[in-house]
């Protein structure tokens, strides 16, 4: 069995409108999920945080060091990871700004639903998936 965990990140403009938006997950079988939690929640510790948030972590200069471990734990733990991020011109964003998000989140959803369908599909298992609820 496979298990996948999905969530999104936006950023709005002075307007209330939705500028940017991602959508990333990772998807990986239940054994390398129990084994990545215990590597990670090992590296959280060493590094005295209590989650792992990107854009905490934006300055590559400063933080290269906790980027390169957490990758290679990604990396040792077969974790397969996806991810797409659309930047929404202001001609093209509905009059209602929760709207936008909505949308977008449907469509960056759809794409990650077909990435790990196909990664079921190419190790002919199951899949279980969780996406984060966009408000």
């Amino acid at each position: 069995m496979l298990q996948g965990f999905f969530d999104e990140s936006g950023h709005h403009g002075k307007d209330g409108h939705l500028i940017e938006f991602t959508h990333g997950g990772r998807v990986a079988t239940v054994g390398a999920w129990t084994a990545f939690e215990k590597d990670w929640t090992a590296f959280l510790n060493r590094h005295s945080i209590g989650w792992f948030h990107a854009t905490e972590f934006s300055d590559l200069a400063k933080h290269r060091p906790e980027l390169e471990e957490a990758a290679q734990i990604i990396k040792d733990n077969k974790i397969s990871c996806y991810g797409s991020t659309i930047f929404i011109p202001k001609a093209h964003q509905p009059a209602e700004a929760k709207k936008t998000l909505q949308k977008f989140y449907e469509d960056s959803a759809i794409d990650m639903l077909w990435n790990a369908a196909r990664y079921a599909e190419a190790l002919d298992d199951e899949i279980d998936l969780i996406f984060a609820k966009a408000h």
